[in-house]
C-alpha cells in the first residue's frame, strides 16, 4: 500500500515538473548585405553608398508550412558601417584655431508600410588645435591636418525582438517582405578662432541579420495550474485509500 502511495506521489512530482516545460523553440537565421555592388555576397568598403540614400531590401518571409509552425518572434540586428574624413586647413594668418568635428551616419530600417523597426548611428568625434596659416593649403603641417574616422570602418549595431502579432504577420508567407533602409550622413565642424577650410567626406553601408524563432504548432503542453490540480486529485485519492486500509 505504501508503495502505491509513493508511486502516486512520484507521479504527482513528475507531472508538476513537466508542467514547467515549454515547446522547443527553433531559430532560423539569415543575413542580408546592403549595396553588394561587386556581387560577391559579402560586405566591404567597395560597397559603400553615397552619404544619403534610400534602399529597398527584400527579405525572405517565414514559411509556416500552412500553419504547421507558430512564429514566436522576429529578431532584427541592424549593423551600420561608416567611413569618413576631414581635410582641414586654418587659412588665418594671424590667429590659431581650436576645432571640434563630428561625422555620423543614421541608418533606419522600416517596413514598406511605414512601421519603424530599428536604427543605428555610427559616429566619430575629434578635437584638434592649429596654428596660424603656414603658407600652404596642403592639409598638413602646423596649420592643417587630414583627420580620418577610426577605427575603419566605424560601426554601430542594434538588436530588436518583435513579438507583436500584427507585425509578425507581415513576416509570415512564402514570398518576401520589403524592408526600407534609409541612410543619412552628415558632418559638423565647430571652430574657435581662425578661419578653417573644411573638406569633409562620409559614406555608409550595413548588414541586416534576421532570426525567426518558431515552434511546432502540434506541440501542446498543459499549463502548470492544470497539472497541479490533477496531481492534487491523485494525492487525495491515495490518502483516502491509505485511511481505508488503515481502519
Amino acid at each position: 500500500m505504501f508503495k502505491k502511495i509513493a508511486f502516486n506521489l512520484a507521479l504527482v512530482s513528475s507531472l508538476v515538473f513537466s508542467g514547467a516545460v515549454t515547446a522547443t523553440a527553433i531559430t532560423s537565421p539569415s543575413q542580408y548585405v546592403f549595396n553588394d555592388k561587386d556581387g560577391d555576397t559579402d560586405f566591404d568598403s567597395d560597397d559603400y553608398f553615397n552619404p544619403n540614400y534610400s534602399y529597398t531590401l527584400s527579405a525572405n518571409q517565414f514559411d509556416d508550412n500552412g500553419g504547421a509552425f507558430n512564429l514566436l518572434s522576429v529578431t532584427l540586428t541592424l549593423s551600420g558601417f561608416m567611413e569618413g574624413r576631414f581635410e582641414l586647413e586654418n587659412t588665418s594668418a594671424d590667429s590659431g584655431s581650436e576645432v571640434e568635428g563630428l561625422i555620423a551616419s543614421l541608418l533606419a530600417l522600416s517596413t514598406s508600410t511605414g512601421i519603424d523597426l530599428v536604427t543605428v548611428l555610427p559616429e566619430f568625434a575629434f578635437e584638434r588645435s592649429f596654428t596660424a596659416y603656414d603658407g600652404a593649403i596642403d592639409f598638413s603641417g602646423t596649420s592643417g591636418d587630414i583627420v580620418s574616422a577610426s577605427p575603419v570602418p566605424v560601426t554601430d549595431s542594434e538588436t530588436v525582438t518583435i513579438t507583436d502579432a500584427s507585425i509578425l504577420a507581415l513576416f509570415i508567407g512564402t514570398s518576401t517582405i520589403d524592408l526600407d533602409v534609409d541612410g543619412e550622413s552628415n558632418s559638423t565642424l565647430l571652430t574657435d578662432g581662425g578661419s578653417v577650410l573644411n573638406l569633409a567626406k562620409v559614406s555608409s553601408a550595413g548588414t541586416l541579420d534576421i532570426f525567426y524563432t518558431y515552434e511546432n504548432a502540434s506541440v501542446r503542453v498543459s499549463s502548470p495550474s492544470t497539472i497541479m490540480l490533477f496531481g492534487l486529485s491523485l494525492a487525495l485519492i491515495s490518502l483516502r485509500t491509505f485511511r481505508r486500509y488503515k481502519v
